[in-house]
């Protein structure tokens, strides 16, 4: 009981500062919500950030216990504030991916050119062959909060390195770790990660079944969606092109849901 007491406390507290924030906003910018949409640059990207009283049945809608209330205003998306994506390079043998015919690696490239300048410098600085490395995308609160602590072995025998990048900018969706792109130039994806945050009722990890099925499920939607003569460019299909990355821990280390999922990461090219 004082579990769920403090749960509804969580939720009501982050709650109550989402319909301060709206009202602030608004007595700086009385538009109604249709007009804001209107003149963003992307409507769906707005859409996210005005859902403020969350899930319309769970009880701790807005429930995320372990962020403090700075934290909480930084990340979500009701604030509307950019999230800096944080990246890290792991030692191939660390790693489970399921990728749907690309090289994961270019993929990540491709979409931010430079990323691959400083991934190649930083390990090449430190003695380190590019080929061994997956780059992956970390939330910026896992990186600060979680990553050090829980992969310190990892990071002192430099199979996990962080790269200083510093130029991708997204924006938080309503599910906290959803992130989208902040810049609507050219295209990107959106990126689903791992926070060991509290969301109504679960700590947000992904699973290494999650990781291999989501592309397998992603093959034979798209594969409905190019062959079934009943569905044309109107038809609005959710399939995602999904390409993922997992971090296993060290072969001496007990295998665990919280530490076997902690650095997940999931890409998703939605195709409608």
């Amino acid at each position: 009981m004082d579990s769920f007491k403090n749960d509804l406390s969580n939720s009501s507290a982050n709650l109550a500062l989402a319909y301060a924030y709206k009202d602030f906003k608004k007595s700086l910018n009385p538009v109604s919500f249709l007009e804001a949409a209107e003149n963003h640059q992307d409507s769906y990207v707005i859409m996210e950030q005005s859902v403020i009283e969350g899930h319309p049945c769970h009880p701790g809608a807005k429930m995320r216990k372990g962020l403090s209330a700075y934290e909480n205003y930084k990340y979500s998306s009701e604030f509307q504030n950019p999230v800096k994506l944080s990246f890290v390079a792991l030692y191939k043998t660390l790693a489970s991916r399921s990728i749907l015919n690309r090289n994961w690696n270019e993929l990540l490239f491709s979409y931010e050119p430079d990323l691959k300048t400083t991934f190649e410098k930083t390990l090449i600085e430190l003695g380190k062959k590019t080929k061994n490395y997956y780059i992956l995308p970390v939330h910026p609160w896992q990186a600060e909060n979680i990553v050090p602590t829980m992969f310190s072995s990892e990071i002192n025998s430099m199979e996990l390195i962080k790269i200083p990048y510093d130029k991708c900018f997204y924006y938080a969706g309503m599910s906290f770790r959803t992130l989208f792109p902040m810049d609507m130039k050219g295209f990107k994806p959106h990126y689903k990660l791992t926070t060991n945050v509290h969301l109504t009722g679960e700590v947000r990890t992904l699973s290494e079944q999650t990781i291999h099925n989501g592309p397998l499920m992603s093959k034979i939607l798209t594969d409905i969606l190019t062959n079934d003569p009943l569905i044309n460019e109107k038809v609005f299909i959710p399939a995602d092109g999904a390409v993922k990355a997992f971090f296993i821990p060290s072969a001496d280390r007990e295998l665990t849901t919280d530490s076997n999922a902690v650095q997940g990461g999931e890409l998703r090219l939605t195709t409608i």
